[in-house]
């Protein structure tokens, strides 16, 4: 049986990585949000993540504003 870690992978560019975090942004929870929909948009995220730390360009440097910012939100700097 295959598994998707093991598949070689080609190099994802920095630009690549931005345009899918502006696709699927990380779910944001507020008053009234919907839980499947939470749901959803975390699973989404996961892939975005798995994709970012599984390429060979790591995102989230200074050459990546939208990481940055998210980080910023997500860790409360």
């Amino acid at each position: 049986m295959n598994s998707v870690a093991g598949v070689v992978r080609p190099p994802v560019s920095a630009e690549f990585i931005h345009e899918l975090r502006k696709a699927f942004p990380a779910p944001t929870i507020t008053k009234g949000f919907d839980r499947d929909t939470a749901l959803w948009d975390a699973a989404c995220q996961y892939v975005v993540e798995w994709i970012v730390n599984k390429s060979s360009v790591q995102a989230g440097s200074q050459d990546d504003p939208v990481a940055a910012q998210q980080a910023r939100v997500r860790y409360g700097s």
